[in-house]
């Protein structure tokens, strides 16, 4: 099983509520052979935190990754840089040629990852010279000796085409992960097919996954010039997750968790009901946690107030921090 069970607990107490759509990742990307060419992850809610999920179970199954952010890609030219720098970890000199065009960038890919069709050059003509040798000797010595240079010469190409190929071929799957992919649409709208058809195009093994706010509907091309990619819609999470996955970033002392826990639940009830984005409700807690954390250690053992009283006191600066963030929504008219 791969990745080890211990690594898939891991993964799913990093990711609360999403168990699931973890084990169905992990099963897609783990073996390069099965994964799907074409794949899109689709969160309405919380794009940020899938991006960060698919990061941490491409580190899990080993792949050899390159994640780019359509945002900060204003050009073709930047993105196959970008994307083919990451593959080559910086270790390869890239060709000028292979940003300059899609068949350039799929040439580096092929250059790179080496082509999944290209197989070993047959060497049937030297054992053809070899048994024409055999048969023009008069004797057993000199076709012997043409023999053994022959299976010689044989073995030293096996194994430079071995160490090739090892070097060539990745550890784990190869994926080229697309962040915010709705704003391919802005300036890259001409890679939107070929990215989706890069294994065809490159006929290298790898997968492209595509995440996005946006439904496939909104980002596909016209004409139905796209494949259709596998789809993995990721759902909003529910209380008892979203607070899980708030509490996440603590760092402070062991003995305040339980209070901290208590107060993303505080806040959450407080203002889940205004605010949807899960970032803005993660900002207001590490703005007003601080002063509470702070508060407690004022306090001498046996003298600071309960955790009920504290957390019922905070709810007057979670809609300070409401009045801050949503002024013209919230301003009385």
């Amino acid at each position: 099983m791969w990745p080890p069970k211990a690594t898939l607990e891991a993964l799913e107490l990093a990711h609360p509520g999403r168990s699931s759509i973890v084990r169905a990742l992990c099963a897609l990307l783990a073996d390069r052979d099965t994964a799907p060419p074409f794949l899109y992850l689709h969160n309405a809610f919380w794009p940020r935190r899938t991006h960060a999920m698919l990061t941490d179970v491409l580190r899990s199954v080993n792949a050899r990754a390159a994640v780019v952010d359509a945002r900060s890609c204003i050009s073709q030219r930047a993105f196959f840089s970008a994307v083919l720098r990451q593959l080559t970890s910086g270790d390869l000199e890239l060709e000028k040629s292979w940003t300059d065009s899609v068949d350039g960038f799929c040439a580096g890919l092929r250059e790179i990852l080496g082509s999944p069709s290209s197989e070993r050059v047959p060497r049937s003509p030297t054992k053809r010279k070899t048994r024409k040798s055999k048969s023009r000797s008069p004797t057993k010595k000199t076709p012997t000796r043409r023999r053994r240079q022959a299976v010689e010469s044989d073995s030293d190409s096996d194994d430079a085409m071995n160490v090739d190929s090892d070097n060539a071929m990745p550890l784990g799957p190869v994926v080229l992960a697309i962040d915010s992919a709705e704003h391919l649409r802005d300036h890259l709208a001409d890679l939107l097919v070929p990215l989706t058809r890069l294994h065809e195009l490159a006929r290298v093994d790898i997968t492209v996954v595509f995440v996005s706010s946006n439904s496939w509907i909104d980002v596909q091309p016209p004409f139905a010039a796209a494949p259709d990619p596998y789809m993995i819609h990721v759902p909003p999470l529910d209380k008892e997750s979203m607070i899980a996955t708030l509490s996440l970033p603590y760092a402070g002392p062991p003995a305040l968790l339980s209070l901290f826990r208590q107060f993303i639940a505080s806040l959450y009830a407080t203002c889940s009901a205004f605010i949807r984005d899960p970032d803005e409700l993660a900002y207001i807690a590490a703005v007003t946690w601080p002063p509470v954390a702070a508060r407690i250690q004022e306090f001498e053992d046996g003298n600071a107030p309960s955790d009920v009283r504290l957390v019922q006191g905070l709810v007057p600066a979670f809609h300070a921090a409401l009045d801050a963030l949503y002024t013209r929504a919230l301003a009385p008219e």
